[in-house]
């Protein structure tokens, strides 16, 4: 069958592309993970982490996670604001 018929199933996508598969695995969440539930792109989550709209992630290793039940209750609470921003 060409490449160009073949249509993938989920099972044939990569791990790190199968959203919100491995959360119940570790309890955390990555970018991408809270981009599909935001339903907003992966940038989008890196400037609400660097502006502090969000709940501080944690880091393991060089990997940065957020805690499932941290990112259920920002989004239960209508995703306000974490800390203050600073503005100059």
């Amino acid at each position: 069958m060409p490449v160009s018929e073949r249509r993938r199933s989920s099972d044939d996508r990569p791990e790190s592309r199968r959203p919100l598969e491995s959360v119940a695995q570790n309890g955390t969440y990555d970018a991408n993970e809270i981009a599909a539930l935001l339903q907003c792109s992966t940038r989008h989550i890196w400037r609400l982490r660097d502006s502090g709209a969000m709940p501080k992630p944690i880091r393991v290793g060089r990997l940065i996670r957020w805690p499932i039940g941290s990112i259920q209750s920002w989004i239960a609470d209508g995703c306000p604001a974490s800390r203050k921003a600073v503005r100059s």
